[in-house]
């Protein structure tokens, strides 16, 4: 089984060594390493030539176009069989690729969910998330019940189904994984879940998930991708009316707990485009809890979400 794995660089002269360190010391050596450049301004291609020597670490320079567009083009180099996307400032742990491996040996998924840790600049661990009792296979519900459910590098894909499904994250957007993600599990004919910590999430203070973006845009994108998920999947007769149903109050509640970064005029606005849109009418009301949560949220959507 080889596995290609995806990196996209931009300003990380600081982190990278250590992110590729991670995967040239794998137990497991039958993979391939797509580093795009996306037009980095600081050393770090000085600091990836050092490992070109291996032949499995690729370089591939590009104008800078953001996360989205380096993943993107990262995709179309991939020659393994499984598709493996690793943030330049994160690592992983020495046996993430073994363990794959000993998996997909008896059956081939879609998709396989494992376990993240998060860490601080020093790597010094923060929390571990907290994950299922065991491996096994397991279903979208399952899935979306989990911390890490959106991030692009909390899963490996089978390369044959992510292609085929030409997946794409959207360009010059925030929050891109909540964009394709959902998406992504949707379609996935089975998916498999490791109870293995294999991935290291660095929390930089400095980082795009932390600061340096307006918090307007952030909620505009979310509605963004909402609104195109929403199209994509009403649309997808393969996909059941009850995973559906499930998807869209999933896609609600997050787009809604989003407005918990806005205050005043941009709040008061935000709700404005929630309403416009019906969403608070996709929240699931299944049960007596749900249905109360769906009523206070419909009558007092700001006090709501103030209060998140």
């Amino acid at each position: 089984m080889k596995f290609s794995i995806i990196i996209p660089v931009y300003n990380v002269e600081a982190y990278i060594s250590k992110c590729l360190d991670s995967i040239k010391n794998q137990s497991y050596d039958n993979y391939e390493v797509i580093i795009v450049n996306d037009g980095t301004k600081d050393n770090s291609v000085n600091v990836i030539d050092k490992y070109l020597s291996d032949n499995r670490f690729k370089l591939y320079n590009k104008e800078n176009g953001g996360l989205s567009s380096a993943r993107n083009y990262g995709i179309k180099y991939v020659t393994g069989d499984y598709i493996l996307f690793i943030d330049s400032d994160d690592y992983i742990e020495r046996d993430l690729l073994n363990n794959f491996n000993n998996i997909l040996k008896n059956k081939e998924y879609d998709l396989v969910k494992y376990n993240i840790k998060v860490v601080d600049d020093n790597y010094n661990l923060i929390r571990m998330e907290n994950g299922l009792d065991k491996s096994k296979e397991i279903d979208m519900y399952s899935l979306l019940g989990l911390e890490f459910s959106e991030p692009a590098w909390a899963y490996l894909y089978k390369a044959s189904f992510f292609i085929d499904n030409n997946f794409l994250y959207p360009v010059g957007r925030i929050h891109e994984d909540f964009g394709l993600t959902p998406l992504i599990i949707l379609k996935a004919s089975n998916i498999y879940y490791l109870n293995y910590y294999g991935y290291n999430y660095v929390q930089r203070g400095n980082s795009i998930v932390n600061g340096g973006e307006k918090n307007l845009k952030r909620c505009n994108d979310m509605l963004f991708h909402f609104d195109n998920l929403y199209s994509i999947i009403s649309k997808d007769e393969k996909i059941s009316n009850d995973y559906k149903k499930y998807m869209y109050s999933y896609l609600a509640n997050g787009v809604i707990l989003k407005g918990s970064l806005l205050d005043k005029e941009d709040l008061n606005n935000y709700i404005k485009e929630l309403k416009k849109r019906d969403i608070f009418s996709y929240l699931i009301d299944d049960s007596l809890k749900r249905k109360l949560k769906k009523f206070f949220i419909k009558l007092f959507p700001k006090l709501y979400i103030k209060t998140r």
